[in-house]
């Protein structure tokens, strides 16, 4: 059971930690498993069913309904990534945690992964977010995250993939695994539910930088990542739209300019590849430029 630290130097600072499960129970249930074996004393998991159109709610609910250190939110909709951390925010932000850590159900920690986390970000004032080292999990010695940066020639939010020795500042951390300061959360607000997947993180860590924020990466902490491999239509177009909506928010001055330029290009380009081949994967593309253009947001409104 998690207790609320009566000062930080008594008791570790009390963390929610976000799980959004989206129809993977079985992956949700083995993460939370490993979170109730970490050698951290002081958390609650918020699980938020978010929309599953399969059994998952019932099984939530006999599985945890009594549990003290998970609190169950469901939602009848699937409100995408952003939508459904906000979902489980909302109500963290009236108790007196000191950290939020957004994680991924498809993980699996390693027992020391917070402590580490929680002990960099406490011994470094001015960072607001932090990360661990994330390998895949089918490929455990194979580096998923090690640190985001963002290439603004190429248009791309990117991972990078060797380890530092050090912990250090970065663009972003990934959203598979991010613990937020909770005094970010009153200057910076809630993550941006327009891109409903893909790019709120490096959106949200934007923002905390102009606050003052930064976002460290702790690589001796570390987590797996099970995620699914295939690229889908679906997550081309979430990818293609979204990349358009960050850069064109973001860029300023003649990264500005640049954006245009590029834009009109990469539109130009893929609407020739879609007339002389139109795949499902270069319909998604297409799908997303137009989208874009027409400033859809949200939930992708196509069958892909």
């Amino acid at each position: 059971m998690p207790i609320l630290p009566v000062t930080h130097s008594q008791f570790k600072p009390l963390v929610a930690i976000i799980l959004v499960n989206f129809k993977r129970a079985e992956e949700t249930l083995r993460c939370i498993a490993r979170l109730k074996k970490i050698n951290y004393p002081a958390f609650k998991i918020y699980l938020v069913e978010n929309g599953s159109s399969d059994q998952s709610a019932a099984f939530f609910r006999e599985r945890f309904g009594n549990d003290a250190q998970i609190k169950l939110i469901f939602s009848l909709h699937n409100l995408g990534f952003a939508g459904g951390n906000n979902l489980a925010l909302r109500e963290i932000l009236k108790e007196k945690y000191s950290y939020v850590l957004f994680l991924n159900n498809d993980t699996v920690v390693d027992a020391d992964f917070l402590n580490l986390l929680i002990n960099e970000a406490e011994k470094n004032k001015t960072s607001g977010l932090a990360g661990p080292t994330i390998f895949e999990y089918k490929n455990p010695q194979k580096v998923w995250f090690a640190g985001g940066k963002i290439s603004w020639l190429r248009q791309r939010v990117l991972h990078k993939k060797k380890i530092k020795p050090h912990s250090r500042k970065n663009a972003f951390i990934s959203g598979c695994c991010m613990l937020v300061k909770t005094k970010v959360f009153h200057s910076v607000g809630f993550l941006e539910e327009k891109y409903f997947l893909y790019y709120e993180d490096a959106d949200f860590c934007l923002r905390a930088k102009e606050k003052g924020f930064t976002s460290l990466y702790v690589p001796n902490s570390k987590i797996w990542h099970d995620e699914v491999q295939a690229t889908t239509p679906l997550k081309t177009y979430y990818l293609v739209r979204n990349g358009l909506y960050f850069f064109e928010k973001n860029s300023m001055g003649y990264k500005k300019l640049w954006f245009e330029i590029y834009s009109f290009l990469r539109n130009f380009y893929h609407q020739k590849k879609y007339q002389d081949n139109p795949s499902p994967s270069n319909r998604a593309v297409h799908l997303a430029i137009q989208d874009w253009k027409n400033k859809v947001k949200g939930a992708c409104p196509h069958a892909l």
